[in-house]
Protein backbone atom coordinates (compact mmCIF):
# COMPACT_ATOMS: atom_id res chain seq x y z
CA UNK A 1 0.00 0.00 0.00
CA UNK A 2 1.74 3.56 -1.02
CA UNK A 3 2.53 5.48 1.61
CA UNK A 4 0.86 9.51 1.27
CA UNK A 5 3.66 11.70 2.10
CA UNK A 6 0.84 14.68 3.74
CA UNK A 7 -0.13 12.48 6.30
CA UNK A 8 3.44 12.18 7.25
CA UNK A 9 3.70 15.72 7.25
CA UNK A 10 0.56 16.43 9.35
CA UNK A 11 1.69 14.23 11.75
CA UNK A 12 5.05 15.64 12.32
CA UNK A 13 3.49 19.00 13.24
CA UNK A 14 1.19 17.37 15.60
CA UNK A 15 2.20 17.85 19.63
CA UNK A 16 1.74 14.19 20.13
CA UNK A 17 3.87 13.21 17.52
CA UNK A 18 6.85 11.66 20.31
CA UNK A 19 3.65 10.16 22.51
CA UNK A 20 2.20 8.72 19.94
CA UNK A 21 3.29 5.13 18.94
CA UNK A 22 4.12 4.96 14.92
CA UNK A 23 1.82 3.85 12.60
CA UNK A 24 0.67 0.15 11.78
CA UNK A 25 3.22 -1.73 9.45
CA UNK A 26 2.00 -2.78 6.43
CA UNK A 27 3.47 -5.89 5.99
CA UNK A 28 6.65 -4.76 5.30
CA UNK A 29 10.15 -6.27 6.18
CA UNK A 30 12.16 -3.33 7.80
CA UNK A 31 9.02 -2.50 9.39
CA UNK A 32 9.18 -5.58 11.44
CA UNK A 33 12.67 -5.27 12.82
CA UNK A 34 11.44 -1.40 13.83
CA UNK A 35 8.61 -2.98 15.93
CA UNK A 36 10.81 -5.06 17.39
CA UNK A 37 13.47 -2.39 18.17
CA UNK A 38 10.91 0.28 19.88
CA UNK A 39 9.65 -2.70 21.98
CA UNK A 40 13.03 -3.11 23.51
CA UNK A 41 13.37 0.87 23.90
CA UNK A 42 10.09 1.12 25.57
CA UNK A 43 11.01 -1.68 27.82
CA UNK A 44 14.05 0.14 28.97
CA UNK A 45 12.45 3.36 29.76
CA UNK A 46 10.07 2.22 31.96
CA UNK A 47 13.09 0.41 33.89
CA UNK A 48 15.02 3.99 33.94
CA UNK A 49 17.95 2.22 31.83
CA UNK A 50 18.01 4.63 29.46
CA UNK A 51 21.71 4.87 27.77
CA UNK A 52 23.20 6.48 24.60
CA UNK A 53 22.26 3.65 22.23
CA UNK A 54 19.30 5.87 21.38
CA UNK A 55 21.56 8.71 19.95
CA UNK A 56 23.93 5.59 18.59
CA UNK A 57 20.72 3.91 16.95
CA UNK A 58 19.04 7.38 15.68
CA UNK A 59 22.58 8.52 13.89
CA UNK A 60 21.92 11.80 12.70
CA UNK A 61 19.89 12.77 15.17
CA UNK A 62 16.69 11.08 13.54
CA UNK A 63 13.83 9.93 15.25
CA UNK A 64 14.20 6.34 16.54
CA UNK A 65 10.74 5.59 15.13
CA UNK A 66 11.02 5.60 11.28
CA UNK A 67 8.29 6.25 9.44
CA UNK A 68 7.46 4.47 5.92
CA UNK A 69 8.56 7.98 4.32
CA UNK A 70 11.87 7.97 5.93
CA UNK A 71 12.59 3.95 5.44
CA UNK A 72 11.97 4.72 1.31
CA UNK A 73 14.39 7.59 1.55
CA UNK A 74 17.36 5.60 3.56
CA UNK A 75 16.62 2.57 0.85
CA UNK A 76 16.72 4.96 -1.56
CA UNK A 77 20.35 6.94 -0.63
CA UNK A 78 21.72 3.16 -0.48
CA UNK A 79 21.10 2.23 -3.46
CA UNK A 80 22.72 5.37 -4.84
CA UNK A 81 25.76 4.67 -2.93
CA UNK A 82 25.91 1.36 -4.37
CA UNK A 83 25.81 2.67 -7.97
CA UNK A 84 28.50 5.23 -6.92
CA UNK A 85 30.98 2.73 -6.12
CA UNK A 86 29.94 -0.01 -8.94
CA UNK A 87 30.59 3.06 -11.28
CA UNK A 88 33.96 3.84 -9.96
CA UNK A 89 34.64 -0.41 -10.38
CA UNK A 90 33.70 0.40 -14.27
CA UNK A 91 35.53 3.21 -14.53
CA UNK A 92 39.29 1.33 -13.40
CA UNK A 93 38.31 -1.36 -14.85
CA UNK A 94 38.18 0.35 -18.44
CA UNK A 95 41.32 2.37 -17.20
CA UNK A 96 42.83 -1.17 -16.65
CA UNK A 97 41.86 -2.46 -19.73
CA UNK A 98 42.66 0.37 -22.27
CA UNK A 99 46.47 0.09 -20.39
CA UNK A 100 46.51 -3.47 -21.75
CA UNK A 101 45.45 -2.91 -25.18
CA UNK A 102 48.10 0.14 -25.44
CA UNK A 103 50.60 -2.43 -24.24
CA UNK A 104 49.24 -5.35 -26.81
CA UNK A 105 49.67 -2.91 -30.34
CA UNK A 106 52.90 -2.08 -28.78
CA UNK A 107 54.04 -5.40 -28.86
CA UNK A 108 52.65 -6.30 -31.98
CA UNK A 109 54.31 -3.42 -33.55
CA UNK A 110 57.82 -4.07 -32.14
CA UNK A 111 57.15 -8.06 -33.81
CA UNK A 112 56.20 -6.63 -37.26
CA UNK A 113 59.14 -4.23 -37.33
CA UNK A 114 61.63 -7.00 -36.50
CA UNK A 115 59.84 -9.26 -39.16
CA UNK A 116 60.72 -6.09 -41.37
CA UNK A 117 63.86 -5.63 -40.79
CA UNK A 118 65.08 -9.45 -40.96
CA UNK A 119 63.43 -9.73 -44.29
CA UNK A 120 65.43 -6.69 -45.32
CA UNK A 121 68.44 -8.01 -43.94
CA UNK A 122 67.28 -10.76 -46.20
CA UNK A 123 67.35 -8.62 -49.31
CA UNK A 124 70.38 -6.99 -48.35
CA UNK A 125 72.26 -10.64 -48.13
CA UNK A 126 70.56 -11.70 -51.30
CA UNK A 127 72.00 -8.63 -53.43
CA UNK A 128 75.54 -8.52 -51.78
CA UNK A 129 75.80 -12.10 -52.50
CA UNK A 130 73.93 -13.96 -55.00
CA UNK A 131 75.40 -17.09 -54.88
CA UNK A 132 73.76 -17.80 -50.85
CA UNK A 133 70.73 -19.45 -50.39
CA UNK A 134 67.77 -17.07 -48.29
CA UNK A 135 66.34 -18.91 -45.53
CA UNK A 136 62.48 -20.16 -45.69
CA UNK A 137 60.26 -16.75 -44.73
CA UNK A 138 58.74 -17.49 -41.19
CA UNK A 139 55.41 -18.52 -41.40
CA UNK A 140 55.00 -19.02 -45.14
CA UNK A 141 52.59 -22.13 -45.52
CA UNK A 142 53.90 -25.60 -46.71
CA UNK A 143 53.06 -26.12 -50.28
CA UNK A 144 50.16 -28.99 -51.26
CA UNK A 145 51.61 -31.58 -52.88
CA UNK A 146 49.93 -32.23 -56.35
CA UNK A 147 47.77 -34.96 -56.90
CA UNK A 148 49.37 -38.31 -59.12
CA UNK A 149 46.42 -37.96 -61.76
CA UNK A 150 48.28 -34.30 -61.99
CA UNK A 151 51.69 -35.74 -62.32
CA UNK A 152 50.94 -37.73 -64.62
CA UNK A 153 48.88 -35.22 -66.74
CA UNK A 154 51.85 -32.74 -66.26
CA UNK A 155 54.59 -35.52 -67.98
CA UNK A 156 52.43 -35.91 -70.97
CA UNK A 157 53.03 -32.42 -71.62
CA UNK A 158 56.19 -31.71 -70.33
CA UNK A 159 59.59 -31.42 -72.53
CA UNK A 160 60.44 -34.00 -73.49
CA UNK A 161 56.48 -35.70 -73.34
CA UNK A 162 56.46 -39.03 -71.11
CA UNK A 163 53.31 -40.92 -71.92
CA UNK A 164 51.87 -44.32 -70.65
CA UNK A 165 50.68 -47.09 -72.96
CA UNK A 166 49.31 -50.15 -72.28
CA UNK A 167 50.07 -52.98 -74.73
CA UNK A 168 46.55 -54.18 -75.23
CA UNK A 169 45.38 -50.77 -76.17
CA UNK A 170 48.56 -49.61 -78.55
CA UNK A 171 47.43 -49.05 -81.81
CA UNK A 172 50.80 -47.90 -83.04
CA UNK A 173 53.55 -49.90 -84.16
CA UNK A 174 56.26 -51.36 -80.92
CA UNK A 175 59.81 -51.03 -81.32
CA UNK A 176 61.70 -54.21 -82.58
CA UNK A 177 63.62 -53.23 -78.93
CA UNK A 178 60.76 -53.25 -77.09
CA UNK A 179 59.30 -56.66 -78.72
CA UNK A 180 62.66 -58.28 -77.98
CA UNK A 181 62.44 -57.28 -74.23
CA UNK A 182 58.94 -58.25 -73.44
CA UNK A 183 59.75 -61.60 -74.78
CA UNK A 184 63.18 -61.91 -73.05
CA UNK A 185 61.43 -61.07 -69.67
CA UNK A 186 57.91 -63.09 -70.09
CA UNK A 187 58.28 -65.55 -72.79
CA UNK A 188 57.53 -69.27 -70.88
CA UNK A 189 57.97 -67.61 -67.52
CA UNK A 190 55.85 -70.29 -65.63
CA UNK A 191 56.96 -73.72 -67.00
CA UNK A 192 59.52 -74.71 -64.51
CA UNK A 193 59.87 -72.49 -62.40
CA UNK A 194 59.17 -74.63 -59.14
CA UNK A 195 62.04 -77.24 -58.37
CA UNK A 196 61.02 -80.62 -58.19
CA UNK A 197 62.16 -81.71 -55.38
CA UNK A 198 60.56 -78.63 -53.50
CA UNK A 199 56.95 -79.71 -54.80
CA UNK A 200 56.08 -81.16 -50.90
CA UNK A 201 57.20 -78.21 -49.56
CA UNK A 202 54.92 -75.69 -51.19
CA UNK A 203 52.04 -77.85 -51.35
CA UNK A 204 52.45 -78.40 -47.52
CA UNK A 205 52.53 -73.98 -47.48
CA UNK A 206 49.68 -73.98 -49.58
CA UNK A 207 47.16 -77.56 -49.15
CA UNK A 208 43.85 -75.71 -50.58
CA UNK A 209 45.80 -74.31 -53.74
CA UNK A 210 47.17 -77.28 -56.25
CA UNK A 211 49.99 -75.72 -58.62
CA UNK A 212 49.62 -77.04 -62.10
CA UNK A 213 52.45 -79.61 -63.46
CA UNK A 214 54.31 -77.13 -65.48
CA UNK A 215 54.89 -74.74 -62.74
CA UNK A 216 57.20 -77.93 -61.40
CA UNK A 217 60.28 -78.90 -63.26
CA UNK A 218 63.99 -80.77 -62.82
CA UNK A 219 65.77 -77.48 -63.56
CA UNK A 220 69.02 -79.43 -65.07
CA UNK A 221 70.64 -76.66 -65.93
CA UNK A 222 71.22 -75.52 -62.44
CA UNK A 223 73.64 -76.53 -60.38
CA UNK A 224 72.82 -78.30 -56.79
CA UNK A 225 73.63 -75.42 -55.11
CA UNK A 226 72.36 -72.87 -57.40
CA UNK A 227 69.15 -74.71 -56.68
CA UNK A 228 69.77 -74.82 -52.86
CA UNK A 229 70.66 -71.44 -52.67
CA UNK A 230 67.37 -70.12 -55.17
CA UNK A 231 65.12 -72.55 -52.24
CA UNK A 232 66.38 -71.17 -49.32
CA UNK A 233 66.04 -67.39 -50.74
CA UNK A 234 62.46 -68.00 -51.58
CA UNK A 235 61.49 -69.31 -48.41
CA UNK A 236 63.03 -66.26 -46.88
CA UNK A 237 61.15 -63.99 -49.24
CA UNK A 238 57.37 -65.35 -48.52
CA UNK A 239 58.22 -65.29 -44.74
CA UNK A 240 59.22 -61.68 -44.40
CA UNK A 241 56.72 -60.25 -46.98
CA UNK A 242 53.87 -62.48 -44.83
CA UNK A 243 55.26 -61.34 -41.69
CA UNK A 244 55.65 -57.39 -43.41
CA UNK A 245 51.27 -58.47 -44.56
CA UNK A 246 50.62 -59.07 -41.01
CA UNK A 247 52.18 -56.37 -38.98
CA UNK A 248 51.37 -53.85 -41.69
CA UNK A 249 54.55 -52.44 -41.95
CA UNK A 250 55.61 -49.51 -43.89
CA UNK A 251 57.72 -49.18 -46.89
CA UNK A 252 60.92 -49.12 -45.76
CA UNK A 253 60.79 -52.71 -44.47
CA UNK A 254 58.87 -53.90 -47.38
CA UNK A 255 62.16 -52.79 -48.97
CA UNK A 256 64.69 -53.89 -46.85
CA UNK A 257 63.44 -57.52 -46.09
CA UNK A 258 61.15 -58.45 -49.53
CA UNK A 259 62.72 -56.60 -52.56
CA UNK A 260 66.36 -56.11 -51.96
CA UNK A 261 66.95 -59.83 -51.00
CA UNK A 262 65.04 -60.27 -54.37
CA UNK A 263 66.70 -58.23 -56.29
CA UNK A 264 70.47 -59.40 -55.23
CA UNK A 265 69.76 -63.14 -55.44
CA UNK A 266 71.89 -64.30 -58.56
CA UNK A 267 71.70 -67.25 -60.29
CA UNK A 268 75.48 -67.56 -61.64
CA UNK A 269 77.74 -65.71 -59.64
CA UNK A 270 76.15 -65.75 -56.69
CA UNK A 271 78.23 -64.09 -53.48
CA UNK A 272 77.35 -66.91 -51.60
CA UNK A 273 78.44 -69.43 -53.39
CA UNK A 274 81.26 -68.56 -55.37
CA UNK A 275 82.38 -65.61 -53.78
CA UNK A 276 82.60 -63.53 -56.90
CA UNK A 277 80.48 -60.28 -57.77
CA UNK A 278 77.95 -60.42 -59.73
CA UNK A 279 77.25 -58.84 -63.26
CA UNK A 280 74.62 -56.30 -61.50
CA UNK A 281 74.45 -54.48 -58.52
CA UNK A 282 71.65 -53.16 -56.71
CA UNK A 283 71.77 -49.26 -56.03
CA UNK A 284 69.17 -48.21 -53.20
CA UNK A 285 69.14 -44.86 -54.25
CA UNK A 286 65.46 -43.78 -52.40
CA UNK A 287 67.47 -40.64 -50.21
CA UNK A 288 69.41 -39.60 -54.13
CA UNK A 289 67.91 -36.70 -56.60
CA UNK A 290 67.60 -36.85 -60.14
CA UNK A 291 70.07 -34.80 -61.80
CA UNK A 292 68.73 -31.19 -62.61
CA UNK A 293 69.60 -31.66 -65.94
CA UNK A 294 67.69 -34.54 -66.52
CA UNK A 295 64.70 -33.65 -65.28
CA UNK A 296 61.51 -32.57 -67.98
CA UNK A 297 60.79 -28.97 -68.38
CA UNK A 298 57.47 -27.09 -68.74
CA UNK A 299 57.29 -23.95 -69.80
CA UNK A 300 61.13 -23.55 -69.82
CA UNK A 301 61.31 -24.52 -65.93
CA UNK A 302 61.82 -28.30 -64.60
CA UNK A 303 58.67 -30.02 -63.36
CA UNK A 304 58.53 -31.83 -60.06
CA UNK A 305 60.96 -34.61 -59.99
CA UNK A 306 60.16 -38.18 -58.12
CA UNK A 307 62.84 -40.25 -56.81
CA UNK A 308 62.87 -44.25 -57.45
CA UNK A 309 63.69 -46.67 -54.67
CA UNK A 310 66.10 -49.35 -56.44
CA UNK A 311 68.54 -49.07 -59.14
CA UNK A 312 70.21 -51.96 -60.96
CA UNK A 313 73.56 -50.80 -62.24
CA UNK A 314 76.46 -52.42 -64.15
CA UNK A 315 79.03 -53.30 -60.95
CA UNK A 316 82.16 -51.58 -60.95
CA UNK A 317 83.75 -54.58 -59.02
CA UNK A 318 83.44 -57.11 -61.85
CA UNK A 319 86.25 -57.05 -64.05
CA UNK A 320 85.06 -56.53 -67.46
CA UNK A 321 82.28 -53.44 -66.05
CA UNK A 322 85.53 -52.06 -64.19
CA UNK A 323 87.97 -52.30 -67.74
CA UNK A 324 84.95 -50.48 -69.96
CA UNK A 325 84.82 -47.70 -67.00
CA UNK A 326 88.16 -47.00 -66.71
CA UNK A 327 88.90 -47.32 -70.44
CA UNK A 328 86.55 -43.50 -70.96
CA UNK A 329 88.41 -41.68 -67.71
CA UNK A 330 90.28 -38.48 -69.12
CA UNK A 331 93.89 -37.77 -67.23
CA UNK A 332 92.65 -34.52 -64.87
CA UNK A 333 88.88 -34.71 -65.35
CA UNK A 334 86.47 -36.10 -62.86
CA UNK A 335 85.25 -39.40 -64.28
CA UNK A 336 82.45 -39.31 -66.64
CA UNK A 337 78.44 -39.24 -65.32
CA UNK A 338 76.98 -42.70 -67.19
CA UNK A 339 73.39 -42.23 -64.77
CA UNK A 340 70.94 -39.93 -64.66
CA UNK A 341 71.75 -39.96 -60.95
CA UNK A 342 72.84 -36.77 -58.54
CA UNK A 343 74.88 -38.85 -56.21
CA UNK A 344 78.90 -38.78 -56.63
CA UNK A 345 79.12 -42.72 -56.97
CA UNK A 346 75.81 -43.76 -58.70
CA UNK A 347 76.61 -40.71 -61.25
CA UNK A 348 79.33 -42.91 -62.36
CA UNK A 349 77.75 -46.38 -62.95
CA UNK A 350 75.54 -47.31 -66.41
CA UNK A 351 71.75 -48.04 -64.84
CA UNK A 352 69.47 -50.57 -66.90
CA UNK A 353 66.95 -50.71 -65.22
CA UNK A 354 64.89 -49.35 -61.90
CA UNK A 355 61.66 -49.86 -59.49
CA UNK A 356 59.61 -48.10 -56.54
CA UNK A 357 58.10 -49.44 -53.56
CA UNK A 358 54.66 -48.94 -51.69
CA UNK A 359 53.71 -50.48 -48.77
CA UNK A 360 50.58 -53.00 -48.56
CA UNK A 361 47.10 -51.20 -49.75
CA UNK A 362 50.19 -48.05 -50.83
CA UNK A 363 49.16 -45.80 -53.58
CA UNK A 364 50.17 -47.67 -56.80
CA UNK A 365 49.40 -44.74 -58.72
CA UNK A 366 52.02 -42.42 -56.74
CA UNK A 367 54.47 -45.20 -57.64
CA UNK A 368 53.88 -45.21 -61.41
CA UNK A 369 54.94 -41.03 -61.31
CA UNK A 370 58.03 -41.93 -59.20
CA UNK A 371 59.00 -44.84 -61.64
CA UNK A 372 57.90 -43.09 -64.78
CA UNK A 373 60.43 -39.80 -63.81
CA UNK A 374 62.93 -42.05 -63.06
CA UNK A 375 62.56 -44.37 -66.40
CA UNK A 376 62.04 -40.50 -68.20
CA UNK A 377 65.36 -39.04 -66.89
CA UNK A 378 67.15 -42.05 -67.53
CA UNK A 379 66.57 -42.17 -71.35
CA UNK A 380 67.09 -38.16 -71.48
CA UNK A 381 70.47 -39.33 -69.75
CA UNK A 382 71.03 -42.21 -73.07
CA UNK A 383 70.42 -39.59 -75.38
CA UNK A 384 73.02 -36.90 -73.69
CA UNK A 385 75.58 -39.95 -74.07
CA UNK A 386 74.72 -40.51 -77.41
CA UNK A 387 75.18 -36.79 -78.52
CA UNK A 388 78.63 -36.89 -76.86
CA UNK A 389 79.70 -40.09 -78.68
CA UNK A 390 78.19 -38.54 -82.15
CA UNK A 391 75.44 -40.67 -82.59
CA UNK A 392 72.60 -38.14 -81.65
CA UNK A 393 70.60 -39.01 -85.29
CA UNK A 394 70.35 -42.72 -84.31
CA UNK A 395 67.02 -44.36 -84.99
CA UNK A 396 65.04 -45.88 -82.23
CA UNK A 397 65.28 -49.29 -83.18
CA UNK A 398 69.05 -48.93 -82.50
CA UNK A 399 67.98 -47.66 -79.04
CA UNK A 400 67.96 -50.16 -76.15
CA UNK A 401 64.91 -49.38 -73.53
CA UNK A 402 65.05 -49.21 -69.45
CA UNK A 403 63.21 -51.88 -67.28
CA UNK A 404 61.14 -50.77 -64.52
CA UNK A 405 58.71 -52.54 -61.67
CA UNK A 406 56.47 -51.23 -59.24
CA UNK A 407 56.10 -53.41 -55.94
CA UNK A 408 52.99 -52.57 -53.87
CA UNK A 409 53.01 -54.83 -51.27
CA UNK A 410 52.36 -58.12 -52.55
CA UNK A 411 52.04 -56.94 -55.76
CA UNK A 412 54.88 -56.89 -58.97
CA UNK A 413 54.54 -55.56 -62.14
CA UNK A 414 57.03 -54.44 -64.73
CA UNK A 415 57.78 -51.66 -67.44
CA UNK A 416 59.62 -50.94 -70.10
CA UNK A 417 60.87 -47.13 -71.31
CA UNK A 418 61.88 -46.47 -74.72
CA UNK A 419 62.35 -43.00 -76.89
CA UNK A 420 60.55 -42.26 -80.07
CA UNK A 421 63.73 -40.95 -81.14
CA UNK A 422 67.20 -39.62 -80.02
CA UNK A 423 66.37 -35.78 -80.25
CA UNK A 424 65.92 -33.93 -77.16
CA UNK A 425 62.32 -33.18 -77.37
CA UNK A 426 61.16 -36.69 -79.15
CA UNK A 427 58.59 -38.50 -76.79
CA UNK A 428 58.91 -40.91 -74.43
CA UNK A 429 56.80 -43.89 -74.58
CA UNK A 430 56.69 -46.32 -71.55
CA UNK A 431 54.90 -49.50 -72.37
CA UNK A 432 52.96 -51.72 -68.81
CA UNK A 433 52.50 -53.61 -67.39
CA UNK A 434 53.64 -57.04 -69.02
CA UNK A 435 51.04 -59.27 -68.59
CA UNK A 436 53.16 -62.10 -67.81
CA UNK A 437 55.40 -60.89 -65.66
CA UNK A 438 52.48 -59.41 -63.08
CA UNK A 439 52.93 -61.22 -60.04
CA UNK A 440 52.11 -61.86 -56.11
CA UNK A 441 54.36 -63.01 -53.46
CA UNK A 442 51.41 -64.60 -51.55
CA UNK A 443 52.88 -68.20 -52.31
CA UNK A 444 55.95 -70.31 -53.60
CA UNK A 445 54.93 -69.91 -56.81
CA UNK A 446 54.95 -65.76 -57.02
CA UNK A 447 58.18 -65.75 -55.54
CA UNK A 448 59.83 -68.63 -57.61
CA UNK A 449 58.08 -66.72 -60.76
CA UNK A 450 59.73 -63.32 -59.34
CA UNK A 451 63.39 -64.79 -59.06
CA UNK A 452 63.25 -66.15 -62.29
CA UNK A 453 62.19 -62.79 -63.72
CA UNK A 454 65.19 -60.84 -61.68
CA UNK A 455 67.47 -63.56 -63.07
CA UNK A 456 66.22 -62.77 -66.38
CA UNK A 457 66.97 -58.85 -66.32
CA UNK A 458 70.31 -59.54 -65.44
CA UNK A 459 70.85 -61.65 -67.69
CA UNK A 460 69.12 -59.88 -70.80
CA UNK A 461 71.26 -56.68 -68.90
CA UNK A 462 74.57 -58.93 -69.59
CA UNK A 463 74.10 -59.96 -73.08
CA UNK A 464 71.88 -57.59 -74.90
CA UNK A 465 72.12 -54.05 -72.80
CA UNK A 466 75.95 -53.89 -71.98
CA UNK A 467 76.91 -54.74 -75.25
CA UNK A 468 74.65 -51.97 -77.13
CA UNK A 469 76.24 -49.50 -74.66
CA UNK A 470 79.76 -50.44 -74.61
CA UNK A 471 79.25 -50.32 -79.07
CA UNK A 472 77.81 -47.06 -78.94
CA UNK A 473 78.97 -44.95 -75.85
CA UNK A 474 81.98 -45.93 -74.54
CA UNK A 475 83.96 -47.67 -77.96
CA UNK A 476 83.37 -44.17 -79.65
CA UNK A 477 84.86 -42.30 -76.78
CA UNK A 478 87.86 -44.13 -76.58
CA UNK A 479 89.64 -41.98 -79.18
CA UNK A 480 88.35 -38.83 -78.22
CA UNK A 481 89.77 -38.39 -74.73
CA UNK A 482 86.99 -40.07 -73.01
CA UNK A 483 83.47 -38.29 -72.19
CA UNK A 484 84.42 -35.12 -70.17
CA UNK A 485 81.54 -33.70 -68.11
CA UNK A 486 79.49 -30.85 -68.50
CA UNK A 487 79.23 -27.77 -66.25
CA UNK A 488 75.99 -28.22 -65.49
CA UNK A 489 76.49 -32.01 -64.38
CA UNK A 490 79.10 -31.25 -62.76
CA UNK A 491 77.20 -28.62 -60.51
CA UNK A 492 74.33 -31.28 -60.55
CA UNK A 493 77.05 -33.51 -58.69
CA UNK A 494 77.94 -31.63 -56.32
CA UNK A 495 74.44 -30.05 -55.03
CA UNK A 496 73.88 -34.02 -54.89
CA UNK A 497 76.24 -34.68 -52.24
CA UNK A 498 75.61 -31.84 -50.18
CA UNK A 499 71.85 -32.81 -49.74
CA UNK A 500 73.49 -36.73 -49.25
CA UNK A 501 75.70 -34.95 -46.51
CA UNK A 502 72.97 -33.01 -44.81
Amino acid sequence: MPVNPNNSLKRKRSPQYLSSPPPEPHNLPYQVEDQAKEKELSTREEQGLHTNEQTSWIGRGRSPFKTPATAVLDSVKNDARHFEELERDLHSEADRLQKLIAAKRKEIACIVQQQQDISNMDAHVMATKPDWHAPPKIGKPRARSTSPEKQLLKLAHSKPPVVHYTFETFKGTLPQTVIDTVNELGEDIDDGCIPTHFKDVVAKFQPNVREPKSHIGQMSSRSPASIESLCKTATYILNQAQICAEERRDENAWSMNVVRPALAWEADGLEQITGEPGFSRVEYIQTQCIAKSCIQTMNGLPIESKKADFALSFSPQHTDVKTQYDAIKSPGHLPPNLSHMSDICTSKLAIHSGGEVKRLLGRALEGQVQLFNFLAAGIIKVRKLLKKAGKGKTSSELTMPLIGWIVVGHTWEFYVAIGDGNEAGDRIGIFGPIRDCILGTYGYYGVFKLLRIVERIKQWAREKYWPWFCRTVIEPCKGMGGLVNDADEINDTEEGDDDDAA
